[in-house]
This record gives C-alpha cells, structure tokens and sequence, in this order.
C-alpha cells in the first residue's frame, strides 16, 4: 500500500511538474540576534526568540499558499521591530509588552519571487506601519501576540507581492506576443 502511495506520488510530479514548486517558500532570519526587538515576556531570550521566528514561518508558509500555481517565495528577514515594547511593571513584578502609538512595528526582509523554481524578481522590503493602532485587528488575529506584523504582512501578500506577479505576467506576456 505504502509503495502505491509514493508511484502514484512520483507519477503525478512528472506529470504535473509545477505543483512540485506550489508550496516552496522558505522564510529564513539572518542574524537574529541583533534584531532591534523581538523580545518577548516571561520566556528565556532563546526560547521566546525561537517561538516567534516559529510563528512569523508559519503564517509566511499559509500565505504563501495562496500565491498563483507555480509561485513561490523565498523570505530572509534581516531586521525585525514589534509593536510596542517590553517594559517591567513593578506593580505587577514582571515584564510586560506595553503598546504605544510611537512604537511602531517595523519588519525589514529580502524577498525573492520564484516561477517554476526559477528566481523572478528580487527586492529589499521594508514595511512599516505608523497607523498600526488606528486600523481595525484582523478577525481571529485579536490575541495574537503578532497581530500587527501579521497583518503588515497580509496587506504585502496582497497588494505588493501581487502586483510583482502582475508585473512578471505582463513581461511574459508581452515577450511572447513580440515573438
């Protein structure tokens, strides 16, 4: 049965070799511990910094997943700057992060778009969200600890990265019309 699985497996990615390359995002972080804030509260550095790399992966990945057949991208983070930031409240006698209009939360990463496993369009992103208090939580994102960065990235996925596919669609398309 097990051997059936993977014939049938290997069958379908020569038949169908674009779906080889639907979900190969990578989400990579160089240097990470010289991000300006990705601390989070009442964790060890290591253990809270490992659990956020995690969670902002995830959330690439599931994006990612969304991208048009073929497509896929490769994100290496070189800077990160949450919301807010991690203040010690005597009165409760811990770390809390506390979140103000004037931290604002930055993310700073390289973004390759690949077609077919093929390097497309490569550029330097910053995003950066000074209204980031003022615009209303994504549905299901209201106690995530990640909130705004997520939802930065989300409106990227959709507007920016889109219009790079666009873009790339319309040279093609222009390229084989002049052929």
């Amino acid at each position: 049965m097990k051997i059936n699985n993977l014939l049938s497996l290997i069958a379908m990615m020569l038949v169908f070799p674009n779906s080889v390359y639907a979900n190969d995002s990578k989400v990579t972080f160089q240097n990470p511990d010289e991000f300006r804030d990705i601390r989070s509260t009442d964790q060890s550095k290591n253990r809270s910094q490992k659990a956020l790399l995690n969670k902002l992966s995830s959330y690439i990945e599931k994006l990612s997943k969304d991208l048009p057949d073929g497509y896929s991208v490769h994100i290496a983070f070189t800077d990160i700057d949450l919301a807010g930031r991690v203040d010690y409240q005597f009165n409760m006698g811990r770390e809390i992060r506390v979140i103000r209009h004037q931290d604002t939360p930055k993310l700073e990463f390289e973004v390759q778009l690949l077609k077919n496993g093929q390097a497309v369009s490569k550029s330097n992103v910053e995003l950066k969200d000074i209204a980031f208090m003022d615009k209303p939580v994504l549905l299901g994102l209201r106690s995530d600890t990640l909130r705004y960065e997520k939802r930065m990235l989300k409106e990227w996925f959709e507007s920016d990265l889109t219009t790079m596919i666009q873009n790339w669609n319309k040279q093609q398309n222009n390229v084989m019309q002049a052929v």
